[in-house]
């Protein structure tokens, strides 16, 4: 499972408890018994700082079983030591697995490159008709394959009508799925397809999947989208100029002429939208040499006190705590 290829849904932590659901996790972890699993996500999808949502021991029979509540679709990773199998939990749903693969005793705690690191492999046992895991694989492969077919037209030709190919496809490969975050996934792929063939204006694109748009902070292809569509927005939007950033980043008032700053694109008139984009763009500012980092983390704390939404706060005290 690719998670820069296509995408999953991530815990919300802004669930409301009164809709949140228990999902069951049980199952067998060949020659892991006394080893610790845990089941792990993202709090976040700017800050991607990681957070164990569950845990347990897997016992002699080499089972275990692990709970979490959530109301959200949730893209999370099983993991034991180093090695992890990635899986999509929908709220209320019991998942029966089977994990393989890992590595044998003697290298185990042996220092190991990360993309060297084998994955565990996970399977399933009795999946349900159209149980989203499948219907994403199934999509990997399908996109997999459309990219390597089609690179040469979406990357150097710029040619809009690979993308329309692609939607046409795609859609008569998975017609009729009543599952909400898959299709949700289907759209904003199709826009990051978008992005990468430059195929229409960055506005009429921001007009189709973002203005007026629900911001889906939990939704992992959504945010792949914003993130991709706002890449380096600070530093590469030639309606912004360095030396003015750097001004006011040194000002006594740094959020209200920041967000002042943004609004001239006309792609951030929602208010939310633009502090989104003002965290992601400080993450930015903060890894880009020659601006002051003191200043960024000043301005994210404030963000984080005085932020207009509560999951901006949350995500700028994400942002501090994984930048410092």
């Amino acid at each position: 499972m690719k998670i820069t290829i296509f995408a999953t849904l991530i815990l919300s932590c802004f669930t409301a408890i009164c809709f949140s659901q228990t999902t069951r996790i049980t199952g067998t972890a060949g020659d892991a018994a006394g080893l610790s699993v845990s089941l792990n996500s993202y709090a976040d999808l700017i800050s991607f700082r990681e957070t164990i949502l569950a845990q347990t021991e897997i016992g002699r029979d080499q089972t275990f079983s692990l709970e979490l509540t959530h109301d959200k679709t949730l893209f999370a990773w099983l993991q034991i030591g180093i090695q992890k199998a990635e899986i999509i939990l929908e709220p209320g749903k019991e998942y029966n697995i089977s994990l393989s693969g890992l590595l044998g005793k003697e290298i185990r705690n042996q220092e190991i490159a990360p993309f060297q690191i084998p994955p565990l492999s996970l399977e399933i046992n009795h999946p349900w008709r159209f149980e989203l895991n499948g219907l994403v694989n199934d999509f990997n492969r399908f996109y997999d394959n459309f990219i390597a077919e089609n690179y040469s037209t979406i990357i150097r030709q710029r040619d809009k009508t690979t993308v329309e190919g692609f939607v046409r496809e795609v859609y008569s490969r998975f017609p009729g799925i009543d599952n909400a975050w898959f299709n949700t996934m289907l759209t904003y792929q199709t826009g990051q397809l978008e992005i990468m063939a430059r195929s229409r204006g960055r506005e009429v694109i921001a007009g189709d999947y973002l203005k007026g748009k629900e911001i889906l902070y939990d939704h992992f292809v959504y945010m792949e989208f914003f993130t991709q569509y706002f890449e380096k927005y600070l530093i590469a939007s030639r309606m912004y100029d360095r030396n003015e950033l750097e001004e006011i980043l040194r000002s006594g008032q740094p959020y209200p002429q920041m967000m002042k700053l943004l609004s001239k694109d006309p792609v951030l008139e929602d208010h939310r939208l633009r502090e989104l984009v003002l965290l992601k763009g400080l993450f930015d500012l903060y890894v880009t040499p020659g601006f002051d980092r003191n200043n960024i983390l000043n301005l994210l704390e404030y963000i984080q006190a005085n932020g207009a939404f509560e999951e901006h706060r949350m995500i700028a005290g994400n942002l501090i705590s994984s930048l410092r």
